[in-house]
């Protein structure tokens, strides 16, 4: 089993919790290219290694994510329904403007995905 991780960037914070194998995102990711997200892809791809049968994207504290990383987690979305053996769930806030419209984009390209949404303040 993965031991927890941490990807520390100027303005976000990506932690992963082997226990509930859930990738939790928080901050502003924002002006980044396509190689700032390896990391995060590299993570994201040994977690599917270990053959989870659910992995977990906690997004409610990513408040900015731009159209590269928005590409990142499509990608990540499509490897994990092509394996057809695992679940996503993705927790997302309607209190944070890019999230509905992406994370409904996201449960598109993998209809079995569970999309929770936090309750409102």
């Amino acid at each position: 089993m993965m031991d927890s991780k941490q990807i520390q960037g100027e303005s976000y914070l990506i932690s992963y919790d082997p226990a509930t194998v859930t990738v939790n995102c928080q901050g502003t990711m924002r002006n980044m290219g396509m190689q700032a997200y390896g990391p995060l892809e590299d993570l994201l791809t040994e977690i599917m290694g270990e053959e989870p049968s659910q992995i977990t994207l906690d997004l409610r504290g990513l408040k900015l994510l731009n159209s590269a990383g928005i590409r990142v987690l499509s990608k990540f979305i499509i490897q994990v329904r092509n394996r057809k053996t695992m679940r996503v769930v993705l927790k997302g806030s309607k209190e944070v403007t890019w999230q509905e419209s992406s994370l409904t984009n996201l449960k598109r390209l993998m209809p079995m995905a569970l999309l929770e949404w936090e309750e409102e303040r």
